[in-house]
């Protein structure tokens, strides 16, 4: 399976089980995050693809080669944050740290 459809099919279960199991929840308070939660979770499990030797390079590769499925991709710093607890109330979801998710902060691994 090439990586375009493996990204796409990844993306879809993501995001089918998101909406099985989060679709009662309220909206998030604060600003709009520039990717969805199963975005989010779609690249933080596609990161974990042993071709990527650090966080950083996945970074590289994300920034230069994931941008027409993901155009709102923000920073690595950014995605890092809503990357710790996408299912947190807290979550910034790449909105950009806020006080109310600086608890959620964690130090890379890598």
């Amino acid at each position: 399976m090439d990586l375009d459809s493996f990204l796409v099919s990844l993306y879809v279960l993501v995001d089918d089980w998101w909406k099985l199991h989060r679709s009662s929840e309220s909206p998030k308070i604060g600003r709009p995050a520039l990717l969805s939660d199963p975005e989010v979770l779609t690249l933080a499990i596609l990161a974990q693809w042993p071709r990527f030797r650090s966080e950083r390079d996945f970074w590289r590769f994300a920034s230069s080669h994931l941008r027409p499925y993901f155009p709102a991709l923000c920073s690595q710093s950014q995605l890092k944050v809503g990357a710790s607890e996408p299912w947190s109330p807290s979550c910034a979801s790449c909105s950009g740290p806020s006080p109310e998710s600086s608890s959620s902060l964690r130090p890379s691994i890598g």
